[in-house]
């Protein structure tokens, strides 16, 4: 089931074709949600541009609402700081990775419940050997077996699905690989990403 009506999910859609990250503060564990609505417009050549206020940008009612129009990069930097928006973008894009790696080992692998009739979702193991396996999401009954998601798994995966990294201004291809805490993923240039847990 989608968070969004048909309608905001395709207004979300045509944004981040046109490569807009829209994210959510829900999103970031440890985070306080706070109900906020923020626009950032970078690379404008007149500088960037915030809006901000209490207007559902993604709405198409109750334009009553007020946003204040902001622009310089002090006010952007101050805003991007305080928001921890570059932690948001970078944690979204993790989960909308993870959503298509899952899709991919479900693929290769046994990715369907045969008890309950639906799609295993990707978990992150918590021990102290780190992995990643699939599970069927009715797991509590603890009836339910679940598949182990090996390393070399994992990286015909990322390669299907063709995994960047999602640190702000980075976009290398992922790899995975196994160490001294389990399996770890990263790009070439040494940022460690996880896969949230659908």
């Amino acid at each position: 089931m989608s968070l969004f009506g048909d309608d905001v999910q395709e207004l979300v859609t045509q944004l981040e074709r046109l490569g807009a990250s829209v994210v959510y503060d829900t999103f970031v564990p440890g985070m306080k949600p706070i109900h906020y609505k923020v626009a950032i417009l970078r690379g404008l050549q007149g500088g960037p541009v915030v809006w901000l206020g209490s207007m559902n940008i993604l709405a198409h009612y109750g334009s009553h609402e007020l946003m204040q129009r902001f622009e310089g990069p002090e006010i952007h930097d101050r805003v991007v700081d305080l928001l921890r928006a570059d932690v948001l973008v970078g944690h979204g894009k993790a989960k909308e990775l993870a959503k298509r790696v899952s899709a991919e080992l479900r693929r290769g692998l046994d990715g369907h419940c045969p008890k309950h009739q639906v799609a295993r979702v990707l978990k992150r193991s918590s021990g102290q050997k780190r992995g990643y396996f699939l599970s069927c999401p009715h797991w509590r009954e603890k009836s339910c077996s679940t598949v182990n998601v090996s390393v070399d798994d994992l990286n015909e995966a990322l390669r299907s699905a063709g995994a960047s990294c999602p640190q702000p201004g980075c976009g290398q291809p992922l790899s995975a690989g196994y160490g001294k805490f389990g399996v770890w993923i990263r790009c070439a240039s040494m940022h460690y990403t996880d896969l949230p847990s659908e």
